[in-house]
């Protein structure tokens, strides 16, 4: 594994065991959903492009979906 990677995911397991201390698993889950909307952004600020109407349409189906998932996995633990 390239250093770059190795530090990056050292990062992410560093942050997500501050987060894992500071919410209950089901928020940490529940927030787990928004990933592709978090890193869609993140990336659209890191390159200068502003999202148009079909990137808040998706955003929207994945919402959705992920709620969706999220309701019905809710009844079954």
């Amino acid at each position: 594994m390239p250093p770059a990677s190795a530090a990056a995911l050292s990062n992410r397991l560093g942050l997500l065991g501050i987060v894992a201390r500071l919410f209950t698993l089901t928020v940490l889950a529940a927030m787990s959903y928004f990933t592709p909307v978090f890193s869609t952004l993140l990336a659209s600020l890191w390159l200068g492009v502003r999202p148009g109407p079909t990137f808040w349409q998706g955003v929207a189906m994945v919402v959705a979906g992920s709620l969706l998932c999220w309701f019905t996995r809710r009844g079954q633990a």
